[in-house]
């Protein structure tokens, strides 16, 4: 099988998989963790997950990676899930000596690349084009290399004193990683599994979590919204234009990135966030059976879920645009 276009970009804290046939972006749909332990205890798929995927590199065994079975969602047969493990921390502290020891062993050497080798298989086996990593909030090793393997990031903030913090932390964070990673790069070139030579982009920021009045973000959500847009235009680009870390401008015109960097703005779900859980589908996904309302408020639900299907199509276009 001929390799795919494949692009990868951090957003949020778990697996996601994309096929550019479907033009939408969704966080996985829940019914993928209706039998969660199901998952973890049946013997044909206990071992299906990304901790167990790498095991072998981390475990130093002679046997080489190999692709996992994806299972994918009801209602959208393009979309995989490469599940995750609550013990998958336990590879930081090995990846972090791997990552960081001047003379690293040669078994050592093939961790860093270990976990694209992974996405990069299994993206060979389902003809994958877009992968999406979710990260948590955090600084681990891990999360550093599964930034490193990326080509392009989106930052997620909410309208409050937390993502302001955050934003300054990544000014001086990220850069360092990707100068590390091109200091680096040559001394893992030979190993198992080597690094991508590739540098992590940035598409922009997506404001969300807020609740609206007339058609606007209340305040003070209007002007924590506008601080983190002044900051990511005075603090953020600056640093990452220094390290190479963005597109040519011409790419973020012409998938329609004014240079505010916002994607756009997403207001909190409201009504249809429970009931997208009950129905365990993204909330534009909803039927209107599901939305289990009548009149007036029925009315308001499909207008809502209407809107935020064109919001995440619109926001899947820009992507696409400016990967292509």
């Amino acid at each position: 099988m001929n390799k795919p276009n494949i692009h990868m970009f951090s957003l949020y804290n778990e697996f996601y998989f994309y096929d550019v046939n479907t033009n939408a972006i969704v966080k996985i749909p829940q019914e993928i963790y209706a039998n969660f332990d199901e998952y973890y205890e049946k013997e044909e798929t206990k071992k299906q997950n990304i901790k167990d995927g790498v095991k072998v590199a981390f475990d130093g065994k002679p046997t080489p990676i190999t692709a996992i079975n994806c299972p994918q969602a009801n209602r959208n047969l393009n979309l995989y899930l490469l599940p995750g493990h609550m013990n998958l921390s336990e590879y930081d502290a090995q990846l972090n000596f791997a990552q960081t020891a001047t003379m690293a062993l040669t078994s050592l050497k093939s961790l860093p690349g270990a976990f694209n080798d992974l996405i990069d298989k299994t993206c060979r086996v389902y003809d994958i084009e877009f992968v999406f990593i979710d990260l948590n909030p955090g600084l681990s090793s891990i999360n550093q290399n599964l930034f490193l393997i990326s080509d392009a990031f989106i930052i997620p903030t909410n309208p409050d004193t937390f993502s302001l913090m955050a934003i300054k932390s990544l000014s001086a964070i990220l850069p360092r990683w990707v100068k590390w990673k091109e200091q680096n790069i040559d001394s893992f070139s030979d190993s198992a599994y080597p690094l991508p030579n590739t540098t992590p982009k940035f598409i922009g920021e997506i404001a969300q979590r807020f609740n609206i009045r007339n058609g606007k973000a209340t305040s003070p959500y209007r002007d924590k919204i506008t601080e983190l847009t002044d900051l990511t235009k005075q603090l953020l680009v600056p640093v990452f234009a220094q390290n190479n870390m963005l597109f040519e401008e011409q790419k973020y015109v012409d998938a329609g990135i004014d240079d505010s960097y916002c994607l756009e703005e997403i207001k909190d779900f409201q009504g249809l966030s429970p009931k997208s859980h009950d129905s365990n589908v993204p909330v534009y996904e909803l039927e209107d059976s599901e939305l289990r309302a009548s009149g007036a408020a029925l009315q308001g639900m499909k207008e809502n879920r209407r809107f935020f299907y064109e919001l995440y199509e619109k926001i899947a276009n820009e992507i696409k645009i400016i990967l292509g």
